[in-house]
């Protein structure tokens, strides 16, 4: 019993991000998911891809498990510095320690929503950022912030 409770605690996002997601979104989408590092634990993007969402998931590591569980999803594993390429997704998730400032100004789309990592001293001006392109904060949790545009 205790490995299941285990295994059910550590599926999904570490404060509720995707359970908030997963109530504001529309039932299916793309998101673009950069620094997606697992395919279930602490991901932000599993409840969403387990509910018909699919979409691009981006890390720097190999993550060889993630086209066996998530099979929908394409997963690139590459470092990013750029997301001029990336267009056509309803959700941008970003979590790449430090240069998601950085990332999201290389943006060329603008999602209808950002889920994005603030707790770091250098994500400090990501929200004034996303405010000045019209997007509103709309949740809120320790680690993240969730915008709407």
């Amino acid at each position: 019993m205790k490995r299941i409770v285990k295994l059910l605690s550590s599926i999904g996002s570490t404060e509720g991000e995707d359970k908030i997601l997963l109530t504001i979104l529309p039932d299916k989408g793309k998101y673009l998911d950069i620094g997606c590092s697992s395919p279930i634990k602490s991901s932000n993007t599993f409840l969403l891809y387990l509910n018909g969402w699919s979409g691009t998931c981006i890390d720097i590591r190999k993550i060889r498990r993630f086209k066996w569980i998530r099979p929908k999803d394409k997963f690139i594993q590459r470092t990013i510095t750029d997301i001029s390429e990336f267009k056509d997704y309803d959700l941008l998730n970003i979590d790449i320690d430090g240069i998601d400032l950085d990332i999201l100004k290389t943006m060329i789309f603008y999602p209808r929503w950002i889920c994005t990592e603030v707790c770091l001293p250098s994500q400090k001006k990501i929200s004034e950022y996303l405010k000045s392109l019209s997007y509103r904060m709309i949740a809120k949790t320790i680690r993240n912030e969730i915008y709407q545009q």
